[in-house]
């Protein structure tokens, strides 16, 4: 558990503030971080941008917005927080956000890289 949270930390996780929102259970930090890596928001998320749905993709990507945030994985909500903004503002199409998305599933992949190397 040490390693995986070091990691964490590697990647940019400030992992003492996080954990004391989960009131330093580990465990209970590690299931949550498994949960909401794999929710379903993340590939909806890159359905309603290509279909255009800006309202819906604002919601989509707001909910992402404070998951990551509750998470403390900084990288990925750098990057989503980039999208949230993007699709408050429209300012942009949808089509025009999808740099955007794939970096932010880029850095996903990262994490979901983890929860592969320590069978979580």
């Amino acid at each position: 558990m040490d390693d995986f949270m070091k990691e964490l930390e590697q990647l940019g996780c400030n992992m003492q503030s996080t954990l004391s929102r989960f009131l330093d259970d580990r465990d209970f930090y590690v299931e949550c971080y498994t949960e909401m890596l794999a929710d379903e928001g993340f590939a909806r998320l890159g359905r309603e941008l290509q279909a255009e749905n800006m309202e819906a993709a604002f919601k989509t990507a707001h909910m992402l917005k404070g998951m990551i945030a509750n998470m403390g994985l900084e990288s990925m909500g750098t990057h989503i927080g980039k999208l949230v903004e993007a699709l408050r503002t429209q300012q942009r199409s949808c089509a025009e956000l999808m740099p955007g998305y794939e970096e932010l599933m880029a850095e996903k992949a990262k994490y979901d890289a983890l929860v592969e190397k320590y069978s979580l």
